[in-house]
């Protein structure tokens, strides 16, 4: 069974279709209208456009850790944010 795959903006992928298994590239944004994510890369820092579809999450521990730490700050700002309007 596979894991669900994760997008997680700060985060590092792999693409489906880079050549050297070593690289790594770091989630910017996601636009979902369009199908699309934008990617850094580690090295020099440009930034690209990918297919969401291309974006593999590294499953390593550091990366796992720090999606749960992102996705939680997300969560928080949300909360905070809606208790303004309550």
């Amino acid at each position: 069974m596979c894991a669900k795959q994760r997008y997680v903006p700060g985060c590092n992928y792999h693409t489906t279709w880079q050549k050297e298994s070593g690289m790594r590239f770091v989630l910017a944004k996601l636009d979902w209208s369009r199908g699309m994510a934008q990617l850094r890369t580690r090295v020099s820092g440009r930034l690209f456009w990918t297919k969401i579809d291309d974006l593999i999450f590294i499953q390593s521990a550091y990366n796992i850790k720090k999606a749960n730490m992102l996705e939680h700050l997300h969560r928080v700002k949300v909360k905070d944010f809606l208790k303004e309007f309550e």
